[in-house]
C-alpha cells in the first residue's frame, strides 16, 4: 500500500504563513493498493487538491473508481467532497462508506451539503459521477483487494467516530483521526456497547500495525475535556503498548503553527530516545508519502 496525506488539520482549514510546511487543509488521506485501487480516508478540504491531482489520470477521463471511508460526518471530514472536480465527471464511480443508520441517511446528509442555501451545486442530481452510499458494515469487508475493519471510537459526549484498519499482503495501517479516551460527563444514552473507550481497549485494535495515523489535536498543556480529542501523549502510549512500528501524529489543531509542531515532535522523540523506545514518530504533513 502507498499512503499519501492531502489534508492533516482538524476542525477548520487553516491556510496561512504559519502552516505552510505541514499544511492547512483538513483530513484526507489517500491509500493506493498494490493492485492500483484507490481508497480514501475522509473528504475534508484536502479532498480538493487530491481531486485536482486525480484529474490527470483515469478520473479526468470519466473512468475513475474510488472507495471513500468516512470516519464521521463533521464538516472538517466531508466539506471537500462536493467541490472536487472528479465528483462532477460523468463515468466516475464513488463508493462511500459512512456512519449512518442507513444508506438513505448517508445520502440525505450529503444532499444537505449541496443544498441551494450552502452550495452552487444545487443538489446531488447535478453531480455527474455515480455515488454509491453504504452504511459502514459491522463485519470486516474488502475494497480494492484491501481488507477493511471498522471500529467505533469516542469523540466527545455521546458522539462516535470510526477508526479503520486496512490490511493487504500482511501489511496494515490504522486510521484514528478523532478520539477522546475515557471521557465521561453525565449519562450518555444509546451508547454502542461495541465501542472502544479506553487506551487499554484500543490496544487490541491497533496491535502490531505497521502504521498508526492518530489524533494529535491536544497537548498536555492545552487539553479541553469533552472537546472530543486526546493528548498527543495518548497516541504515543497507545503506539508503544500496541507494538506499532511507525506513528504519525495527525489532525493537528488549526492554530498550531509549523514551529509548534516541530517542537512537539522533538519533545516526543527526545523522550523516546532517552527511554530506548524503538517507536518511529513523525507528524503528518501535506504531500507526505509512505510505502508499506
Amino acid at each position: 500500500m502507498r499512503v499519501r496525506f492531502w489534508g492533516v488539520r482538524g476542525s477548520i482549514a487553516s491556510p496561512g504563513p504559519k502552516t505552510l510546511r505541514y499544511g492547512g487543509n483538513t483530513s484526507c488521506v489517500a491509500v493506493e493498493s498494490d493492485a492500483g485501487d484507490l481508497i480514501v480516508l475522509d473528504a475534508g478540504s484536502g479532498f480538493c487538491p487530491l481531486g485536482d491531482a486525480l484529474m490527470k489520470g483515469s478520473f479526468g477521463k470519466g473512468q475513475g473508481n474510488m472507495t471513500l471511508l468516512l470516519s464521521h460526518t463533521h464538516l472538517d471530514h466531508i466539506i471537500g467532497f462536493p467541490f472536487a472536480p472528479p465528483v462532477h465527471i460523468r463515468g466516475n464511480h464513488f463508493t462511500i462508506y459512512g456512519p449512518a443508520a442507513s444508506r438513505e441517511g448517508l445520502e440525505e446528509l450529503h444532499e444537505g451539503l449541496v443544498a441551494p442555501a450552502y452550495s452552487p451545486v444545487y443538489t446531488l442530481d447535478n453531480i455527474g459521477s455515480t455515488l454509491d452510499f453504504r452504511r459502514i458494515p459491522d463485519e470486516p469487508f474488502v475494497a480494492g483487494g484491501v481488507q477493511i475493519t471498522a471500529q467505533r471510537f469516542p469523540h466527545g459526549v455521546g458522539v462516535f467516530s470510526w477508526g479503520f484498519k486496512l490490511t493487504e499482503r500482511g501489511r496494515s495501517l490504522i486510521y484514528v483521526p478523532d478520539v477522546e479516551y475515557q471521557y465521561r460527563h453525565g449519562v450518555v444514552s444509546n451508547e454502542p456497547t461495541e465501542s472502544i473507550h479506553s487506551l487499554d481497549e484500543a490496544v487490541a485494535f491497533v496491535r502490531d500495525a505497521d502504521l498508526l495515523i492518530h489524533d494529535a489535536y491536544f497537548t498536555l498543556h492545552d487539553y479541553v475535556p469533552g472537546w472530543g480529542h486526546c493528548r498527543t501523549q495518548h497516541a504515543v502510549t497507545l503506539a508503544e503498548a500496541g507494538n506499532i512500528k511507525h506513528l504519525i501524529l495527525f489532525h493537528h489543531a488549526p492554530d498550531r503553527s509549523d514551529e509548534e509542531i516541530d517542537a512537539l515532535i522533538a519533545d516526543h522523540r527526545d523522550d523516546l530516545y532517552h527511554r530506548g523506545a524503538p517507536l518511529r514518530l513523525d507528524a503528518a504533513y501535506e504531500g507526505m508519502t509512505i510505502q508499506l
